[in-house]
């Protein structure tokens, strides 16, 4: 059975797997942690899974979806935001981060179950445009910089404006072969 993943449309495809894309408004599930990128990754999935394998008041499961999604956060960033990891230096893998769950289409925030976990925050992304990347590979740091790069580049190139921190999106379960993985960078793009 395929994992449902969080709807968007390709607005423009450009070379090396950028796109600007058209998301529609979805709901997520985030924590806010401290630490180097993957350490942070690992803690807020732990987390994040109680709560979709029954840590919820009404102890129902909730489909597992993707993206994992991290963020890091800057300083201009409250920590309740969405499941992603933000930190403080867009180019640091260290820091505070935000990872997020998506939750499942068939959920609004009035039907997805309460977490029991103060930690987790639900809440509702609005519909934007992001300008992403595409690539295969590990989540490793060095993988995640060359195409960070790339994209900077087409963001320079493309005088887009657009939000301060990358959002890194991880699409497969850990034993996926490295070249069949899905993994992105996004930017928001202001308007």
């Amino acid at each position: 059975m395929a994992t449902e993943t969080v709807a968007y449309s390709v607005h423009e495809s450009m070379d090396n797997g950028i796109e600007i894309r058209n998301y529609e408004s979805h709901l997520i599930a985030e924590v806010a942690v401290t630490g180097k990128r993957d350490r942070a990754a690992s803690a807020a999935f732990r987390v994040l899974a109680g709560f979709i394998f029954g840590g919820n008041q009404s102890r129902e499961s909730v489909a597992m979806t993707a993206p994992v999604s991290q963020t890091p956060i800057s300083e201009r960033i409250v920590m309740t935001t969405p499941v992603s990891q933000q930190s403080q230096d867009r180019d640091s893998m260290d820091g505070p981060w935000l990872i997020n769950f998506a939750m499942p289409s068939e959920y609004t925030l009035e039907t997805l179950p309460i977490p029991n976990d103060q930690r987790i925050t639900v809440r509702e992304i609005e519909a934007h445009q992001t300008v992403s990347i595409r690539f295969a590979g590990t989540a490793r740091k060095s993988n995640l910089d060359k195409h960070h790069e790339m994209l900077k580049n087409k963001i320079k190139e493309l005088d887009l404006s657009v939000e301060e921190n990358p959002t890194y999106a991880f699409y497969d379960r850990p034993g996926t072969r490295p070249s069949r993985r899905r993994n992105e960078i996004h930017y928001r793009i202001i308007e």
